[in-house]
């Protein structure tokens, strides 16, 4: 877990920090096929994004459950009112 927390989580942070001071949010790569994807789907839905990073995916009309385990990154994505965050492992997710 160490070796993670160096070289994994510490470079996200950084990562996500940035970001957040430079604005530069709106540059984030958004996979076309996701992004249809999300789009095609029905008013109400929820989507769970396991390892949602900054929550760079957003459903408009529905609910986004994220989760990630790198909670300097949790810290600096944007709150929205249809969106709950967890920090949480991928293997052991907090979802029923």
């Amino acid at each position: 877990m160490e070796v993670e927390a160096q070289y994994v989580h510490e470079v996200y942070t950084r990562l996500a920090s940035h970001t957040a001071q430079n604005d530069s949010s709106k540059k984030l790569r958004i996979w076309p096929n996701v992004k249809s994807f999300i789009s095609s789907l029905p008013s109400g839905s929820v989507v769970i994004d396991v390892g949602c990073g900054q929550m760079k995916y957003r459903i408009d009309d529905g609910f986004l459950l994220g989760s990630d385990m790198c909670p300097g990154v949790l810290q600096q994505i944007y709150k929205h009112p249809l969106a709950d965050v967890h920090l949480a492992d991928a293997l052991y997710l907090p979802y029923r």
